[in-house]
């Protein structure tokens, strides 16, 4: 309490599991176009019979809250071939080219940009102005059959209106990372629906994570010890808590 009106420097891991993340995004989209479930079915059963499958080429992906994560998608989703979208607080060429982006909108165009979207990608810091944004009213906006995947944090998603459209088909395919009560409760119909792929909030976990953690406090540290904090990375912006 009181962290924002104070002098108190705070840095952040911001950027540390671009890469993980980004892949975990790749994974989902992959296993979704490639229908990985079937194959799975298939070599349980022993059972060897041809069938065509889609690509991601030619497909759109709207990634919401596109920091250093969302950059990271992007660039992936890109050697893929695919139409990227972003949706950022702060829209602009200079922001759209960051991103690699085929088209970039502010917060209030939200909807719109998913309009066409065949995958979503949710990167958005969970913040007051956040909270539960991904409503019953965004999945309606959604093409029906759309894929999601939350690598950001379960309280930014009403999770009762996901798991409708997940019920009713408005979402095709999810992969979600992170829930809004961890570790997920037993009792979840999340456990046991078909069209889910669950981790256990472990999508960032690597063996590189705590090296380039350290590696970043090491360089806050010297910049702090030799009076240099305007050279600091990752510093905490106190107003937006992140």
């Amino acid at each position: 309490m009181g962290l924002d009106k104070s002098d108190v420097i705070v840095t952040t891991a911001r950027g540390v599991h671009a890469d993980a993340l980004a892949e975990f995004a790749l994974l989902v989209m992959l296993a979704h176009v490639k229908d990985l479930p079937r194959l799975q079915r298939e070599q349980q059963a022993h059972r060897w019979e041809r069938y065509c499958c889609s690509e991601l080429s030619g497909k759109s992906l709207t990634i919401i809250g596109a920091g250093q994560v969302g950059a990271r998608v992007a660039s992936l989703a890109r050697a893929f071939n695919m139409e990227v979208n972003a949706v950022v607080n702060r829209p602009s060429p200079e922001r759209r080219a960051e991103l690699f982006a085929n088209d970039i909108f502010g917060q209030a165009d939200m909807r719109v940009a998913v309009k066409h979207a065949d995958y979503i990608v949710l990167a958005t810091p969970h913040t007051p102005q956040t909270e539960k944004m991904i409503d019953a009213e965004f999945w309606a906006a959604t093409k029906p059959g759309v894929v999601f995947i939350n690598i950001a944090r379960g309280q930014v998603v009403d999770e009762p209106a996901m798991i409708a459209a997940l019920g009713n088909g408005q979402i095709g395919f999810a992969g979600l990372d992170v829930a809004a009560k961890e570790p997920l409760p037993p009792g979840s119909p999340l456990w046991s629906m078909p069209n889910v792929l669950i981790s256990p909030h472990s999508a960032s976990t690597a063996p590189s994570e705590n090296r380039k953690i350290t590696d970043i406090f090491i360089r806050n540290l010297r910049h702090y010890i030799d009076g240099n904090p305007d050279k600091m990375i990752n510093v905490l912006d106190k107003a937006r808590m992140y």
